[in-house]
């Protein structure tokens, strides 16, 4: 029988130890033949964010979510990945669950800001006719 928690386990190290890479690779191998482990696309989620791939970040994050609808902290990571690959109505909303999941919650509402502050433009924007909807 395979030992799911060690697999995991090896790929959390990994992560702490700054190795994401080798975390991601770990997961890749592992999640193809346990797609429904929410710990391994736990740690995968994480591993992408840190390395930066949005794309890879996301997918990982609507796993955790399809597997664990209740966990704020993926929605946000979802809501954070989906605003870097420029969905930001879709970010708006994994955020605004997050929320709702968590309310205490600071980052989700801090992240919303975020989105907000892309979706309005500047004064700068306005004067010089950068901004959508001005005249040229």
């Amino acid at each position: 029988m395979e030992d799911v928690a060690g697999e995991v386990r090896e790929a959390r190290e990994l992560v702490a130890e700054g190795l994401f890479g080798q975390a991601v690779g770990k997961m890749t191998v592992w999640l193809r033949d346990h797609p429904d482990d929410a710990a391994g696309w736990r740690v995968m989620s994480v591993a992408q964010v840190k390395l930066g791939k949005w794309p890879a970040a996301a997918a990982a994050c609507e796993q955790v979510v399809r597997l664990c609808p209740d966990d704020a902290s993926r929605r946000c990571e979802l809501g954070i990945a989906l605003r870097e690959v420029g969905k930001l109505e879709q970010a708006e909303q994994a955020l605004l669950a997050a929320v709702r999941l968590r309310p205490s919650s600071r980052r989700p509402r801090e992240e919303l800001v975020g989105i907000y502050d892309r979706q309005i433009p500047s004064v700068a924007d306005v004067k010089s006719g950068q901004a959508p909807g001005s005249a040229e």
